[in-house]
Order: C-alpha cells, then sequence, then structure tokens
C-alpha cells in the first residue's frame, strides 16, 4: 500500500512540475482524473464516486485506473527530464503490478534519456530499478551487474541514500551466492552511511539483513541484537511490514537454538503486523516458518495445515523461491512419515529450483535433506556422494558453521533439521 501510494504521488508531482503541462488543456483533464484515483486510492475525498461502479476497489485497481490515465499523455509534449522521470516512476507502477515487460520497457526508456541528458542519479535510479527486476526473475548475475553500475553512478552523483540502499540489495545477491565476506562488506558499507545520515529506515533494514546473516553462521547472540535495533527503527518508522519481517527473521535465530516457544512468540507478532500492513507475501512466509516450527514438534497436522496456505499463498504472488522452501518442507514432512517416494520427488522439486537460480546456500540445504533421505533408504553410497557435494558447496561459500556439522549428520540421519529460510 506505502509503495502504491508514493508511485501515485510522485507521478502527480511530475506532471505538474513543467510549463507545458499546467497550459494543455487535455492534460489539466487527465490530472484531474489522476488526482481522483489518488484520492479513491488513498479512501478520501469525492474520488470515491470515481470508481463507485467498480466491483474491484483493491490498491492494484486504483494503479491500474493511474496508469491507464498516465498512458493517455504519451502524445504530451512534456520536456525531456519531465519524461524520463515519469518513464521511471511508470516502470515501478508496471513492478508493482508484476508487469515485468512493461516495467523492463519504461527503465530502458528512463535510461536511454538519462544518458543522452547527461542525468548521472536518474542512471543510477534506471539501473537500480532494472537491478531489482532481475532480481525479481531470479537473474541475480544480471542483478549483481546492474546493481554495481547503479553503485558507480550514485557514487558519482554523491548521493548517500542511493549508495546505501544499493549496498542493501547487493548483501542480498551475496546472501544468496554464499559470498560472506561480501555481504558483510555491503552490509557494513550500508550500516556507515545510515550513521552519518542518521537514517532510521536505512538503519532498521542494514540491521535487519545483518541480523540474519550472523543468524546464518551461528552468532546468535549478535543476531538477535541487530534484530533489536532493527525493530526500534522500524518501530519508530511505523512500519509495520519491517516489523513483520524482523520478527520472521529473529523467529528464524530462535528456530536454530531449538527455542520453539520463543520463535512461535515471533511468528503470531509477525502475522499481527503483517496484517496491518496487508503484506501478504509476509504472511505466507510466516505461515511457512510456523510449519517448519511444527515438523520440529512432530505436529504433522498443523504443518500441512500452514504448508498448504502458505503455498496458495506463493501461487497467487507468483514466487518460486519460496514455493521452493514449501517443496522442501513437504519433503521433509513426508519423509518423517515414511512415505519415501513422494518425499523424494518434493525434494527434488525444491533442488532443481534452487539450482536453476544459482542460490548455492540453499541448494546446500536441500542436498543434506536428500542425503539424509538416502541414509534412511539404505543408499549409503548415494548418500556418501550427497555429501560429498554438500561439502564442496559449502567449502566453496565459506559456510564454515553448517561444514562443521556435516561428520555428525553422516552419523545421525535422524539429527533435527533447521527450518530457517
Amino acid at each position: 500500500m506505502e509503495k502504491l501510494g508514493l508511485v501515485l504521488d510522485n507521478i502527480l508531482l511530475i506532471c505538474h512540475s513543467g510549463e507545458r503541462t499546467k497550459l494543455l488543456p487535455q492534460t489539466a483533464l487527465i490530472l484531474y482524473g489522476l488526482e481522483e484515483v489518488t484520492r479513491a486510492f488513498k479512501g478520501s475525498g469525492s474520488g470515491l464516486n470515481l470508481v463507485s461502479a467498480i466491483g474491484d476497489k483493491s490498491p492494484e485497481c486504483y494503479l491500474k485506473l493511474a496508469i491507464d490515465k498516465i498512458e493517455q499523455i504519451s502524445d504530451i509534449e512534456f520536456a525531456e527530464q519531465q519524461r524520463a522521470l515519469l518513464d521511471l516512476e511508470l516502470g515501478k507502477a508496471y513492478f508493482l503490478l508484476g508487469d515485468l515487460d512493461a516495467a523492463t520497457e519504461k527503465y530502458y526508456l528512463a535510461l536511454e534519456q538519462s544518458d543522452l541528458l547527461g542525468l548521472t542519479k536518474m542512471k543510477a535510479d534506471a539501473l537500480k530499478q532494472l537491478g531489482d527486476l532481475a532480481f525479481r526473475r531470479n537473474q541475480y548475475e544480471a542483478s549483481d551487474n546492474y546493481y554495481r553500475a547503479s553503485l558507480a553512478h550514485y557514487e558519482k552523483a554523491k548521493d548517500l541514500q542511493g549508495q546505501a540502499e544499493v549496498c542493501n540489495d547487493l548483501s542480498s545477491i551475496s546472501f544468496i551466492k554464499g559470498e560472506w565476506e561480501k555481504v558483510e562488506e555491503a552490509i557494513g558499507k550500508c550500516l556507515e552511511i545510515a550513521e552519518e545520515m542518521n537514517n532510521a529506515r536505512l538503519r532498521a533494514k542494514g540491521n535487519n539483513n545483518l541480523g540474519a546473516f550472523y543468524t546464518v553462521n551461528g552468532k546468535h547472540d549478535a543476531a538477535q541484537a541487530c534484530f533489536q535495533i532493527a525493530l526500534s527503527a522500524f518501530n519508530l518508522l511505523q512500519d509495520d511490514t519491517g516489523i513483520a519481517e524482523v520478527y520472521n527473521n529473529l523467529g528464524q535465530c530462535y528456530m536454530r537454538q531449538g527455542r520453539w516457544q520463543e520463535a512461535g512468540d515471533c511468528y503470531e507478532k509477525s502475522l499481527h503486523h503483517s496484517a496491518r500492513s496487508d503484506s501478504l507475501y509476509q504472511t505466507a512466509v510466516t505461515y511457512l516458518l510456523r510449519a517448519g516450527l511444527s515438523i520440529a514438534m512432530y505436529n504433522w497436522k498443523a504443518a500441512k495445515s500452514y504448508c498448504d496456505q502458505a503455498l496458495d499463498y506463493f501461487v497467487k504472488i507468483g514466487s518460486i523461491e519460496r514455493l521452493a522452501d514449501g517443496y522442501r518442507l513437504l519433503g521433509i514432512m513426508n519423509r518423517e512419515l515414511g512415505h519415501y517416494r513422494l518425499a523424494k520427488t518434493y525434494l527434488e522439486k525444491a533442488l532443481r529450483v534452487w539450482v536453476d537460480v544459482g542460490n548455492r546456500y540453499n541448494e546446500a540445504q536441500i542436498r543434506i535433506d536428500l542425503a539424509k533421505l538416502e541414509q534412511i533408504t539404505g543408499d549409503a553410497n548415494g548418500a556418501e556422494e550427497m555429501f560429498r557435494q554438500v561439502t564442496v558447496i559449502l567449502a566453496t561459500i565459506g559456510a564454515k558453521n553448517e561444514l562443521v556439522q556435516i561428520d555428525e549428520l553422516k552419523e545421525n540421519p535422524k539429527e533435527e533439521t533447521v527450518f530457517a529460510f
């Protein structure tokens, strides 16, 4: 909701910023319609009458109406910079609606114009958006390249906010690739800028990511300290989506320590804040995490129910990666219940996703699950080969904490699996 409203406000601001825009009657009419849509979206004023006959009153409905209005002004002669800014915001709007092809087209138009006009910051913005888009498509190498190009231009423009946000994005890419030193370096730079700017949002996002990094590396006390800083900052901002995400991450930290009750409390708080922010994605992630908690407590009925709800949401959202997490849980559930063939089917589906997107850390986790399945079913050679592959992956990405546990897992196939994503 917040992102949609910001895009609408930005579009209105850009349209009103040029002298030509104010002088054209047809533009004034279109802008009046856009203002009505924006008021309707925010639930205030006469704008509500504009869409009274439409059954769908979702935020996406209003954004589609706004885009329809804006696309009608393609023949109006905006100033070049004004048009480039508008293309960038329209790209964001299409991105939020899930029309990635239309978003790509708008971003490239903005990038082309920023080059022609010599607008360094706008070029950095367009490159960052292209990085976000590649990330959504699981094209991590392309995303990494866009983000690094964007960072270079933000540095040239001396835009600290842009630098910090891209560093945060780069830390996510490095996390997926298992490049731990790069993760810590990128987050460190983000937090350094956050402190320099006294920016609460950057402080929150950076500490949330750093906490997740520490969790994976077994530094639980440090992780919890980071999550508390992030929670304080997001509470100050009244950002329910951010709070929900932190509670999910904190719950995973407790899960890795076997502190089931505290993990469950975190997931309950996350659901509360997800509901307040209408965040379907965070709600679905929490259901998935609760499914993992239920498996750890051998509550199969609850685990299946939570997992099914999460998968339904992720299908609607179109999140391939989170679907893979759901497949993993279904594989583990069926393995524990003795349904070995079905377990292998689900785990192999999850493995294909992580191999395709290049997430080495999650690939290693699935291979561990498959190795344990092969141990249980008596395929010692298959298990040994799978553990060998896991060891290579973990050594390559520097996941020392997980490497230490491999020998113990080889000896004890019933060792509890950590359900953290």
